[in-house]
């Protein structure tokens, strides 16, 4: 006897939760803001190759930013940190290894490279 199962009786995956994406101000390194977008993911490719271990699993993303008397500049952020304290700590690892970068408050959805009022 080949009996189908009801519909209601077929197990179904449970939908992932959607990924909270911060809509507010958050703490990250600031790298580099280069005159190119293309410049600045290079800079991305560069420094994770020589520090891989310690940026290599952060995320990283390019904002342009209209400075007043530089036109348009494109900022490299790396991370996303709850404090301005973790994102302090790491970026002084870097510093010691030769790695310009400054911690701060960014008032910026990272995921979208949208200033946040």
């Amino acid at each position: 006897k080949n009996a189908e199962a009801p519909v209601n009786d077929i197990p179904t995956k449970k939908a992932a939760p959607p990924v909270k994406v911060p809509t507010h101000p958050v703490y990250t390194i600031q790298t580099s803001s280069l005159y190119t977008r293309r410049a600045a993911e290079k800079e991305w490719q560069a420094r994770n190759a020589e520090h891989p271990q310690l940026i290599g699993a952060l995320p990283h993303v390019v904002c342009p930013q209209t400075m007043k008397g530089y036109g348009v500049v494109y900022n490299l952020y790396v991370g996303a940190f709850s404090s301005h304290k973790e994102a302090k700590v790491l970026c002084e690892v870097l510093k010691e290894k030769d790695f310009d970068c400054f911690a701060h408050e960014v008032p910026i959805n990272l995921s979208t490279c949208t200033f946040v009022p």
